[in-house]
């Protein structure tokens, strides 16, 4: 009986404490699935550019989605999403003064890099980032290489930049824009293709994203860290008592 007695009370300061870490370690999920379907359906108002509807959804969430971004830990990439987000909610609103076109870039980016720190190890911009690979490796293999190939290149790159910013060094985002930037509307030179095939072979080495179990580590570590400390409490408890009784049984 002395033993169950022992167990619950463990149970008893083992379950609040794990409780309360789970509260605070955690992301709060809800938060997160309510970002996730907010962008899904800014998506498709501006797919179907119903832009007042769009402007008023991203309104309501801008408070969300701003500190969201404002937990990323670098100040250069923290700033470029605060300012895509402000484009976002500029543009829906005078969406008049912008092309159609101009308003779908901005709205990838946000959605990308929302989706890049909500789901980091299977975000949306790896896909995008394969098929831009894929499509310059194709590229590099024509003979003729026309303006509005190169350009799509350019606008898919910018699209994806924001988010892939996220995990990829700095070094490594400022090699691959530069490459990128090099790239000329003149199809005639040789110099087109030399770019690409310096973005191409720089691109193909990100192709695995960090997974970032930090969070799941310290939660692992705390309860870890109760279980221990409360264990040895009951055990200290025990053998206080065994040596107690041992010395009243010695009088």
């Amino acid at each position: 009986m002395k033993g169950i007695h022992n167990i619950i009370k463990s149970l008893v300061l083992i379950v609040p404490m794990i409780a309360i870490s789970v509260y605070f370690l955690l992301p709060t999920t809800a938060e997160h699935a309510d970002l996730r379907t907010t962008m899904y359906h800014y998506e498709r108002m501006i797919e179907e550019e119903r832009y007042d509807r769009a402007h008023n959804l991203l309104s309501n969430h801008s408070n969300s989605i701003e500190h969201l971004f404002r937990k990323v830990d670098s100040e250069i990439s923290r700033d470029n999403l605060i300012d895509i987000l402000e484009q976002n909610k500029n543009r829906t609103k005078t969406y008049e003064d912008y092309s159609h076109q101009q308003i779908e870039k901005a709205t990838l980016q946000l959605v990308l890099a929302v989706d890049a720190i909500d789901n980091p190890t299977a975000a949306i911009w790896l896909t995008w980032k394969e098929d831009l690979d894929q499509a310059v490796s194709q590229l590099i293999e024509q003979e003729q290489v026309s303006a509005v190939q190169i350009n799509d290149v350019i606008n898919n790159w910018e699209i994806i930049q924001p988010a892939m910013s996220l995990t990829v060094t700095q070094e490594k985002m400022e090699s691959l824009d530069q490459s990128i930037q090099q790239l000329t509307s003149d199809v005639s030179t040789n110099e087109n293709k030399q770019q690409l095939n310096a973005f191409y072979q720089q691109s193909i080495e990100v192709d695995q994203v960090p997974n970032d179990n930090s969070t799941f580590m310290l939660l692992v570590g705390v309860v870890s860290g109760v279980i221990i400390l409360t264990l040895s409490y009951v055990g200290w408890k025990k053998y206080k008592g065994e040596k107690h009784k041992k010395q009243l049984e010695k009088h």
